[in-house]
C-alpha cells in the first residue's frame, strides 16, 4: 500500500495532536536509490502547506520541519518532513534490489515471512518483474485487467 505523502502528513498531525508533540519517534519511508530517482518525486509533489507554520501575529511564515540533508545540489541522502524520513537503502546496501534479493533467497524462502504470508509462495513474487513500460502511456490503463494485453502475461 502506497500513501500520497499528504496523506503521509496528515496522519502524522493527527498522531501528533493525539499524543503530543514531546514524541520522539520518526517514520522511516526507505526507497532503493531514492536519492537519485524517488527523491525528485517527493520535492516536486512536496505540498508546503501542510508543514507552513505562521506565528502568532500571522506575519511570519516559517516550515521548521523540513530539514535536508544534501549530497549535492541534486542528490539528498535524507529528507525529514516532521517525524517522517525519507532515507535511501542504496546508501546502506549498494546493490541492486535484484542482487539483495537473490542474496537472501540463498538462505531459503521459509526466511520471508511476511512475504509468503501476504502474497504467497509462488517462485513469481520472489522473481524480477518486467513493467510493460511502452503500453502504460496513461492512468487508464492501470484499470484494466492483465488479460486484455498478452505482453502483459
Amino acid at each position: 500500500m502506497s500513501l500520497p505523502i499528504s496523506s503521509m502528513l496528515q496522519l502524522q498531525s493527527a498522531a501528533q495532536a493525539e499524543k503530543g508533540k514531546d514524541q520522539k519517534y520518526f517514520l522511516p519511508v526507505i526507497f532503493h536509490n531514492g536519492s537519485r530517482y524517488d527523491n525528485h518525486f517527493l520535492i516536486k509533489h512536496f505540498a508546503k502547506q501542510y508543514v507552513q507554520k505562521t506565528n502568532a501575529r500571522g506575519t511570519k511564515t516559517t516550515y521548521d520541519d523540513v530539514k535536508i540533508i544534501p549530497l549535492n545540489a541534486e542528490r539528498f541522502l535524507q529528507i525529514q518532513i516532521g517525524n517522517i524520513k525519507f532515507l535511501d537503502s542504496l546508501q546502506f546496501l549498494s546493490a541492486s534490489l535484484e542482487n539483495l534479493v537473490s542474496l537472501l533467497l540463498k538462505s531459503g524462502k521459509e526466511n520471508f515471512h511476511n512475504t509468503i504470508r501476504y502474497m504467497g509462495d509462488n517462485d513469481l513474487v520472489f522473481a524480477k518483474g518486467v513493467y510493460p513500460y511502452a503500453y502504460m502511456m496513461d492512468r487508464s490503463k492501470l484499470g484494466e485487467p492483465a488479460s486484455t494485453h498478452p505482453g502483459l502475461l
